[in-house]
């Protein structure tokens, strides 16, 4: 049975997960919470699976030593290795502040939550991936932490953004290393996502300076997310995803993957520098910066581009 651990899978995308790979009887899936047994969606979907299938296991991703213990029950439950985990958590707490508005010390725990327990969690989980058939770390991410893209969203969720773009460098450069030990590594944009802490707490700005952006419902985000993780190669290491396939930027050896030729890619406007933004909160300045930003990419794919700030 292919085995996978999702992080984070209490509520919103990641028990949206939980619930799309258990739809596949092959999948034996290990679902972790802080609180497992408070979590109302995964005790109905226990109710509803043999524990062949589903196992519910508490990981605080903020403390070592629940990482620990969750790794070792982990180990125990799998004894042939963990062929995918899936890092989900994530916390975006100062959507709308400005960065001289930030609170630093909420910010501080912005980059541990969403960057430092990440590489705890990979080193803990690592000895089992290393013993599993398929090797994969998956890592939910956010365009936000593009660094190509981030003038086209000023004031937009500061904090969260330095953070993933942390994170996506972090899987960027452990990448080649894993790549070498046959371990798979990507990134993945799960897209606006409604219904969500996080998609719900940029909503205000993207009804206002982007109001065509689709929100995207949490299963066809989890079915998109699941069908890349499972076609996803060791060729694609390095890869930045958005869930329905198409690349933000290619694996590490090439600069695109299957999933997106060189061609969609530069249709795209990928890479490319934008006009330069004016730099101000207010929101007429704001205004101004979404139609630039916009302008660039008028006659390029807007769905691969502009998954949070809209076409």
């Amino acid at each position: 049975m292919p085995s996978f651990l999702v992080t984070g899978s209490s509520r919103g995308l990641g028990l949206a997960f939980v619930t799309e790979l258990l739809k596949f009887p092959e999948n034996k899936v290990i679902a972790t919470a802080r609180n497992t047994k408070g979590a109302e969606g995964l005790q109905a979907l226990a109710s509803k699976h043999s524990a062949d299938q589903l196992v519910l296991l508490d990981l605080d991703i903020t403390s070592q030593e629940s990482i620990d213990r969750a790794a070792a029950e982990a180990a125990r439950i799998l004894p042939d290795g963990l062929d995918h985990l899936i890092g989900n958590a994530g916390v975006n707490e100062q959507a709308l502040v400005s960065f001289e508005d930030l609170d630093l010390s909420i910010f501080q725990d912005e980059l541990n939550f969403n960057l430092i327990s990440t590489i705890r969690l990979y080193r803990a989980f690592l000895p089992l991936i290393r013993k599993s058939t398929a090797k994969k770390i998956v890592q939910v991410t956010s365009v936000l932490g593009s660094i190509e893209l981030a003038a086209g969203s000023p004031g937009l969720a500061n904090g969260y953004s330095v953070a993933k773009a942390a994170l996506n460098m972090l899987v960027r450069k452990w990448g080649p290393s894993l790549k070498a030990e046959g371990i798979t590594t990507i990134l993945i944009h799960p897209g606006w996502v409604g219904q969500t802490e996080i998609g719900d707490s940029i909503a205000p700005y993207i009804h206002k300076y982007s109001p065509g952006l689709p929100n995207i419902p949490q299963e066809e985000s989890a079915a998109g997310v699941i069908k890349v993780v499972k076609e996803a190669t060791i060729e694609d290491t390095g890869a930045f995803f958005n869930y329905d396939g198409m690349a933000h930027s290619g694996p590490l050896k090439v600069s695109t993957s299957r999933y997106a030729p060189a061609a969609a890619l530069s249709a795209s406007g990928l890479g490319q520098p934008y006009p330069p933004l004016e730099h101000d909160w207010s929101p007429a300045i704001l205004e101004n910066n979404t139609r630039i930003a916009r302008s660039t990419v008028a006659d390029r794919d807007c769905q691969t581009i502009w998954l949070v700030m809209g076409c």
